[in-house]
């Protein structure tokens, strides 16, 4: 797989509601070159909403996952690359929990993340003059399928210094709770491909073989007064996630460690 310039994390994606004139006012990318509000992207998700507001291409709806199938298939994203992420460090936020995971699907230069009886399926693209722009696409079976461009909402978390300052990707692990949300006063962690693996994947279900490391996944953060301490050996060398939440409703029911490191490695290069 061909390692994109700048990348995404869909799922990669946290919205802490920060004000998104305080992020846009501390950055420079509103001017050239890159422009990024003003310059019209040239992204493989651009040309494919100008080819269905044309009436060159269509999607097909799913009743089970909505727009997802059709919009993978259209913009050649392998439903093999499926990772899930159980905290609640997204925009669909109220749709995540550890019992309804939020699945990403990426290529490499385009991510998708789509929640259980989400409202959009959210997708992400690397346009190669402006880097990272964010669409969503309403699951509504009434409407005739509309990718819109986000005009703000994404960039509170995706145009920070944790992006290096530009529109971009991130993966990030924390300690989370029974609901999903990050522990108070733990810490947090934007990992990639040099981060030390004991700092992985908390918040994210990992499937997979990976001998004697231990990573933060798979796990609930249950000691309020030490939320830190977890027995990482529970989560470890996992092959199947059933017994921690249905995943029928899923494309795949693996949340695969090769997918989550190549996403790390793309979200910082």
């Amino acid at each position: 797989m061909r390692i994109s310039t700048t990348a995404w994390s869909l799922p990669l994606l946290a919205i802490f509601w920060l004000a998104p004139h305080l992020v846009w006012g501390q950055l420079d990318f509103e001017q050239p070159p890159i422009d990024y509000g003003n310059v019209q992207p040239m992204d493989r998700v651009a040309q494919l909403a100008r080819a269905i507001d044309e009436g060159r291409e269509t999607l097909e709806y799913s009743t089970q996952h909505g727009w997802l199938p059709s919009l993978l298939e259209k913009l050649n994203v392998s439903q093999h690359t499926q990772t899930l992420v159980f905290s609640k460090t997204s925009l669909q936020l109220h749709k995540i929990s550890p019992r309804t995971p939020r699945a990403l699907y990426y290529n490499d230069d385009i991510y998708v993340g789509w929640c259980l009886h989400g409202d959009a399926v959210e997708i992400a693209a690397t346009d190669p003059e402006q880097g990272a722009v964010f669409y969503t696409v309403d699951q509504d079976p009434a409407l005739p399928a509309k990718i819109r461009r986000d005009r703000g909402q994404c960039l509170t978390c995706h145009a920070t210094n944790r992006t290096q300052g530009v529109p971009g990707y991130l993966v990030r692990s924390v300690y989370p709770d029974y609901s999903g949300r990050p522990r108070s006063g733990t810490r947090t962690y934007v990992t990639d491909h040099r981060s030390d693996f004991s700092q992985r994947y908390g918040g994210w279900y990992v499937t997979g073989e990976h001998g004697s490391m231990r990573h933060l996944g798979n796990m609930i953060a249950q000691d309020r007064s030490d939320p830190e301490n977890i027995d990482r050996e529970l989560g470890a060398n996992r092959q199947r996630l059933e017994e921690l939440f249905n995943t029928q409703p899923y494309l795949l029911p693996s949340s695969d460690l090769v997918a989550l490191m190549v996403l790390e490695h793309q979200s910082q290069m």
